[in-house]
């Protein structure tokens, strides 16, 4: 509430400064295109605060184009307010498309982030996932780890007397 009234206040003191808020002489006649809004002759059809009416204040989110509290240029309306459906978790590529935990909105499509894998519920790397190699639902054998999406056991290799184990 306390944002709504800073966001008035600004808006009231913009219009003071443009000199959008010439007073009526008494006569309450506007200019054409205005209307008188408290005594004040305003353009209803792009004034934040009094919009297509006196007294229709536009939402935090919203700016009056021709007389109507509009979405920004790349906005949708979603419930009674403004999103970018391209990157909006709850809103991803259409209101109300929730994408699963996770996942992020990347370009409106629920993905899994940085190249992982959607499997089972959660976003996984198949290039290392011993369940998930290669592919999900793909469990290396016991003794093999997944290395670059590949079941791989290990080879003992010895030199000099001393032994490391090698993936091949």
């Amino acid at each position: 509430m306390e944002i709504k009234i800073i966001y008035i206040v600004l808006l009231l003191l913009a219009n003071v400064l443009s000199g959008s808020l010439a007073v009526s002489s008494g006569d309450s006649t506007c200019p054409a295109g205005t209307s008188i809004c408290n005594g004040t002759c305003i353009d209803t059809s792009f004034d934040e605060l009094n919009c297509g009416s006196c007294g229709n204040i536009c939402p935090l989110g919203k700016a009056c184009i021709k007389g109507s509290c509009t979405c920004l240029e790349g906005q949708t309306p979603c419930k009674g307010s403004c999103t970018d459906s391209s990157f909006d978790l709850r809103n991803c590529g259409a209101c109300g498309n929730v994408c699963p935990l996770g996942k992020d909105c990347i370009n409106g499509v629920c993905s899994c982030p940085g190249g992982l894998t959607f499997c089972n519920g959660t976003c996984i790397d198949i290039g290392s996932d011993e369940f998930n190699c290669g592919s999900c639902g793909n469990s290396c054998p016991l003794g093999e780890v997944c290395i670059r999406g590949r079941c791989l056991a290990p080879v003992t290799v010895c030199d000099n007397g001393y032994c490391w184990a090698v993936y091949q």
